[in-house]
């Protein structure tokens, strides 16, 4: 699991370090938020983000990767099933307004054909 320790960015008038003594003092302060057993998985992205021609942004993200605890792994399962559960309620709604408007076609179409099964 990624966890964000830091995230800044030079748009929108958000600091950044702008000499490498400030660059070096934030990299340390900010490793020390990253607990000791995850020192090793600790990792930095400097980013660039072109705006326009000759302009661009620098954003920086810290953090750690670390495994999740068998409560984040639920909450995760949960959300997941809350979205699936969310959604065929959504699809069951747009059904059964669907099946107001047009009838049920399916159901319709198995009638007829048992209809002239029975017909025989």
């Amino acid at each position: 699991m990624k966890v964000d320790v830091l995230n800044l960015s030079s748009a929108f008038g958000n600091w950044l370090p702008n000499s490498l003594l400030c660059l070096i003092v934030l990299l340390n302060r900010t490793l020390d938020l990253v607990p000791g057993e995850y020192r090793d998985s600790a990792f930095v992205f400097f980013k660039g983000h072109p705006i326009y021609e000759d302009d661009a942004y620098v954003s920086i993200s810290i953090g750690y990767e670390r495994l999740e605890t068998d409560e984040e792994v639920a909450a995760r399962i949960k959300v997941g099933n809350d979205r699936e559960t969310e959604i065929k309620r959504r699809e069951l709604r747009e059904l059964e307004r669907l099946r107001a408007k047009y009838g049920n076609p399916v159901r319709d179409t198995i009638e007829q054909s048992v209809g002239k099964i029975e017909n025989r």
